[in-house]
């Protein structure tokens, strides 16, 4: 039988039983992202001249422009990237218009912030280096004692009406945990082949080296890149805890029963967040339940109100499997989403995510 489906609607196919790796949690697993939005697992990079080479376990050895990468985390093995990010946020330095390191020095972080010169990581050379331009000076640098490298966005460049870059559709989650972003995909029974904008090719994994494949649309909005227009948070034992977008809670990816998200809303008891939608949507959609950092704990309900009428109420707990909710919005002018203590009256562990929460539009 074969099944069509509305990509909005469908959002997710699922090729694999097996979870991805999530990178961003791993113990030392070190991982470069792009400007488009890929995560790919890295052994090695250099840069020379505007241009990085990154050897991956993927995708071989592939070389990109520097305006076109992100990041670089490093961590030591009893580190994760997700905790580098943390650290960052913490010193202010995780968006900025130079470019910024974080360097190991004996039991500290420090925060640099300067230019990044070169990176040299020759097979035979001992150790590798990172000249990075501080205070004036190229300064060199053991790239062992190097864990995050964030790079400033590079300036816009003026495109042609006419040259409209294709548009991303979606992302393909590797079984090594790197997440690959296409403009066009196709799948047979052996292999699922997508044509890159990063790297401005296409290529050819087996199905057994990818998890899932993820789509965008065009009729989609994710929630988590609206403002809403009110929201209120409370607690009764400890501090309020605000909501965070595309992250869970404790920092990293939305994970529900081992399936990592990048988007979505993660809410503590007791939140509400309530959006104006003008009656511009006919559905609400996501996957939602008790955040797999704290499981087995957590108690939370869950409500959905629109335009001050509760449409779904759910418990949640941390015993419980994740759920879809699908939310009719048609005509709907403001939507609500209450996450509230749950049974026990309390606030403990109730890390409530709504992975890959989103609207969709009204056709």
């Amino acid at each position: 039988e074969t099944v069509t489906a509305d990509v909005a609607d469908a959002w997710r196919v699922t090729l694999s039983d097996a979870p991805a790796v999530d990178l961003w949690r791993s113990k030392g697993s070190a991982l470069a992202t792009t400007m488009n939005g890929d995560v790919l697992t890295v052994t090695g990079a250099t840069l020379a001249e505007d241009e990085v080479t990154l050897a991956t376990a993927l995708l071989g050895e592939k070389v990109l422009p520097l305006s076109s990468m992100a990041s670089a985390y490093l961590p030591d093995p009893e580190q994760t990237a997700n905790e580098l990010t943390q650290e960052a946020e913490l010193m202010g330095i995780d968006t900025g218009t130079t470019d910024r390191l974080l360097v190991q020095e004996e039991a500290e972080l420090l925060a640099v912030e300067g230019v990044l010169e070169s990176i040299s990581a020759a097979e035979g050379e001992e150790p590798p280096e990172l000249t990075f331009h501080w205070r004036e000076e190229s300064r060199s640098l053991e790239l062992s004692r190097v864990r995050a490298i964030l790079l400033a966005p590079a300036a816009e460049e003026a495109s042609d009406d006419d040259d409209e870059p294709e548009p991303i559709r979606g992302v393909v989650l590797a079984s090594d945990g790197s997440r690959l972003v296409f403009t066009s995909v196709s799948v047979d029974d052996e292999s699922v082949t997508f044509e890159s904008p990063t790297f401005e090719e296409a290529f050819t994994l087996p199905r057994e080296q990818v998890v899932a494949i993820e789509f965008a649309s065009d009729r989609l909005v994710h929630l988590s890149d609206l403002a809403p227009d009110v929201a209120t948070t409370e607690a009764q034992m400890i501090d309020p805890i605000e909501y965070r977008t595309d992250e869970a809670l404790d920092g990293g990816l939305l994970t529900l029963d081992g399936v990592s998200y990048d988007k979505g809303l993660a809410f503590h008891s007791d939140t509400t967040l309530t959006w104006e939608l003008a009656g511009d949507y006919e559905a609400f959609v996501a996957i939602v339940g008790i955040d797999d950092s704290v499981r087995p704990g957590g108690s939370a309900t869950l409500e959905l109100i629109c335009d001050g009428e509760t449409v779904a109420t759910v418990t949640l707990t941390g015993r419980d499997d994740p759920q879809t909710f699908r939310c009719d919005l048609d005509g709907v002018q403001q939507f609500t989403i209450h996450v509230g203590f749950g049974p026990d009256g309390l606030e403990v562990s109730d890390h409530v995510d709504l992975a890959m929460a989103r609207l969709i539009e009204s056709e």
